[in-house]
């Protein structure tokens, strides 16, 4: 008897729209949130009813984290490989990984439940009991920090393969000295490569300039500004995914102070 394989995307039954656009609001949901230190605001808006974009944010007594990840293609496939990676992140974060870690683990288990060409990037914060953030990128856009003191922007970034390519491959984090009044924006490729009439990306620089005109408004503002002058005369071509991360509160003063 010969077995015929087939491939991850032939093997999953085809999901009707109702119950992908379930999928999509029960796996990434839009996200607020609030404590002593720090707020996030944050959403993902799929290209097509499911996409492969993931915008989540895990807190805890000791610290919390908010990343996103962005999981190669729009279809099916793609959402039911992002509910993965969400719940590989998850777990190692309940477990108290720290991001090295977490990556690693993500990597080398990716290559088994995927197809070969599918691959996922990663973006993450997280804010610990110093006054500072510690960051992670694989394959995924800069980071953008606003520093409330200097009111400028600088693009965080590092050179790290996306996830589920090289199951060998070593992740490393960073970290960066931060204060109340600092804004931080992760997002995904979907959101600042969309393009207008003439081809040209909405770009980095443009987000930059909503970050420091609106700095000083709530970050529902922000992201409303961000996401209207993105699709002020742009198509979407791709899922797109902001999470705002603000700080509150640094060596015990809040920016109110």
């Amino acid at each position: 008897m010969t077995v015929q394989e087939t491939s991850f995307a032939e093997s999953l039954p085809l999901v009707c729209p109702d119950l992908a656009c379930v999928m999509q609001r029960t796996l990434v949901p839009p996200i607020s949130f609030e404590s002593a230190r720090l707020e996030v605001h944050g959403r993902t808006i799929p290209r097509d009813r499911l996409g492969g974009d993931l915008s989540d944010l895990v807190a805890s007594d000791a610290d919390t984290v908010a990343y996103v990840a962005d999981v190669s293609g729009h279809d099916v496939c793609a959402g039911v490989l992002m509910g993965m990676v969400k719940t590989a992140a998850r777990y190692g974060l309940m477990l108290g990984q720290s991001f090295p870690e977490l990556l690693d683990g993500i990597n080398r288990v990716l290559p088994s439940v995927k197809d070969p060409s599918m691959y996922a990037t990663f973006a993450g914060l997280r804010l610990g009991g110093a006054n500072e953030m510690e960051y992670a990128i694989a394959g995924n856009m800069p980071l953008l920090h606003y520093r409330y003191c200097s009111k400028d922007v600088v693009r965080l970034s590092m050179e790290q393969f996306p996830l589920g390519l090289f199951p060998g491959v070593r992740y490393s984090s960073r970290r960066v000295d931060c204060s109340a009044g600092d804004l931080f924006a992760m997002f995904t490729d979907g959101l600042v490569e969309s393009q207008d009439l003439w081809e040209e990306d909405f770009g980095l620089e443009r987000l930059e300039k909503v970050l420091c005109r609106c700095a000083d408004q709530g970050l529902e503002n922000i992201y409303d500004a961000a996401l209207g002058a993105v699709r002020g005369s742009r198509r979407a071509v791709d899922d797109q995914t902001l999470m705002l991360v603000r700080v509150l509160e640094s060596g015990g003063h809040s920016h109110a102070d």
